[in-house]
């Protein structure tokens, strides 16, 4: 099965993929700054397109636990998307997934100006595969 992680941003929505075997998360694209129904156009859009069955839209949690504007924006996203796809849709606390991506491209020599192009669909991927890694029934 097929399964798509969303870093959703205000400025930019990182995108993640894994191949069918459910293995390997891979960044997948980084969508620029748009309003909701254009940016759903588009997820549903690589949902269709790369047959999608399961998507992860990470759920920005403060690091005390509790919810922030984000947070709200990640849910009600979750949400609006539910209703327009039959890929079941999961929120997934993405603590730490931006720091990890930040440090993983660091240490593959990715310059600071090339990781801000690349941070987000990184941190989607960081997401992806942190519940591969971690989902029993996944693999």
């Amino acid at each position: 099965m097929r399964i798509m992680a969303i870093d959703l941003g205000l400025a930019r929505t990182g995108i993640a993929l894994c191949d069918k075997n459910e293995i390997l998360a891979s960044p997948f694209c980084v969508l620029e700054a748009m309003g909701r129904t254009p940016l759903t156009k588009r997820v549903l859009e690589i949902i269709e397109a790369e047959q999608v069955e399961k998507v992860l839209v990470g759920l920005p949690l403060r690091t005390d636990g509790k919810e922030s504007e984000m947070t709200e924006k990640a849910r009600s996203f979750a949400e609006f998307l539910r209703k327009r796809t039959s890929a079941e849709v999961l929120l997934l606390n993405e603590a730490y997934t931006t720091v990890i991506a930040a440090q993983k491209l660091h240490e593959n020599n990715i310059s600071a100006k090339k990781q801000r192009k690349l941070i987000d669909a990184a941190a989607a991927a960081v997401l992806l595969q942190s519940y591969i890694d971690s989902d029993p029934a996944v693999g």
